[in-house]
């Protein structure tokens, strides 16, 4: 009786299989690149984003506001200097509140600076930080800072948001604080919060 060799008989089901392998292979390495360039432009159009907010500064129709002064964190109301307020923007000091006074969609940015400074000979102990801007009836954006034990540093954060706003809502920033946060410190240059309208209500 002769011995029968099986793969002999299917040549080419190895090649088959091999086949499958390398397309499979090429599919994954194809979605791979795919996620991660959706990846890179979705960073970049942030970047993209954030130069153009830096640049917008001084138009007329953006409301965007220098923290007043260096202050400790704590759990408090933020408060701003209104020297470059647009037009559709009313900032009062006695609340901490901005006013939009016309109703619409805006691009509404948080940039937080937090420094641990010299004076802090110990460093600074482990904080963690939370931001929440909100009107009379939700929030609209909120920041969260983990902030490490740490010596002479700065720590920065940006959050962005596309937000609606109604005409005259109000808008407050506020802060909350869990863990030893008397040596950190707000950073006024690196602090900044504003509004960029990108649409008016039709209402």
């Amino acid at each position: 009786m002769t011995a029968v060799d099986v793969e002999a008989l299917h040549p080419s089901s190895g090649r088959r299989s091999a086949g499958l392998r390398l397309c499979l292979l090429v599919s994954a390495g194809a979605l791979l690149a795919c996620l991660l360039g959706v990846s890179v432009t979705a960073t970049l159009l942030v970047l993209r984003i954030q130069s153009d907010l830096d640049k917008v500064s001084g138009r007329a129709q953006h409301g965007g506001e220098q923290l007043r002064k260096t202050s400790h964190l704590g759990n408090i109301t933020l408060e701003w200097s209104s020297q470059n307020l647009g037009s559709r923007f009313n900032y009062s000091e006695k609340t901490g509140s901005l006013e939009v006074t016309e109703g619409g969609m805006y691009l509404m940015y948080l940039n937080l600076g937090v420094r641990c400074p010299h004076e802090a000979v110990e460093g600074c102990a482990e904080t963690s930080v939370a931001v929440n801007v909100k009107d009379t009836r939700s929030s609209k954006l909120e920041c969260r800072l983990e902030l490490p034990k740490s010596h002479l540093s700065l720590k920065a954060h940006h959050c962005l948001g596309a937000v609606m706003l109604q005409s005259h809502d109000r808008v407050l920033v506020n802060m909350k604080v869990m863990g030893d946060s008397r040596h950190w410190k707000l950073d006024q240059r690196h602090t900044r919060f504003g509004l960029v309208p990108v649409g008016r209500s039709t209402a």
